[in-house]
C-alpha cells in the first residue's frame, strides 16, 4: 500500500477589515489581500504590524489594531502568519 501525503492548502479567509485613521478611512481591504506580515521592533519592543496590501505597505500600530475585535485580529495574524502574541498589547 502506497501513502500519498497531500500538502494542505491554507484556507482563504472571506473577512473585510476597514483601518480609520484620524476619523479617516485608511484602507479597506479583504483579509487574503495582505500579505507579507512582519513585526517591525524598536529597541527591542514590537510596535507595528506591517504589512502589503495591493502593492502598498502598510504599518498598523496599537490603535489601528485595537478596533478591531479578537477574532478578526486573529484572522489578520493567521494569514500573515505572523505572532500576534506578540503584539498582545492588552487588547480588549
Amino acid at each position: 500500500m502506497t501513502l500519498t501525503i497531500y500538502p494542505s492548502l491554507k484556507s482563504i479567509p472571506s473577512l473585510i477589515i476597514s483601518i480609520v485613521e484620524e476619523e479617516k478611512l485608511l484602507v479597506s481591504f479583504n483579509v487574503a489581500e495582505a500579505k507579507q506580515g512582519e513585526i517591525i521592533r524598536y529597541q527591542n519592543q514590537p510596535i507595528v504590524l506591517r504589512c502589503e496590501i495591493r502593492g502598498k505597505i502598510y504599518s498598523f500600530h496599537r490603535e489601528h489594531l485595537d478596533i478591531l475585535s479578537k477574532s478578526e485580529r486573529n484572522i489578520l495574524f493567521n494569514w500573515l502568519e505572523v505572532d500576534g502574541d506578540e503584539l498582545a498589547w492588552g487588547f480588549s
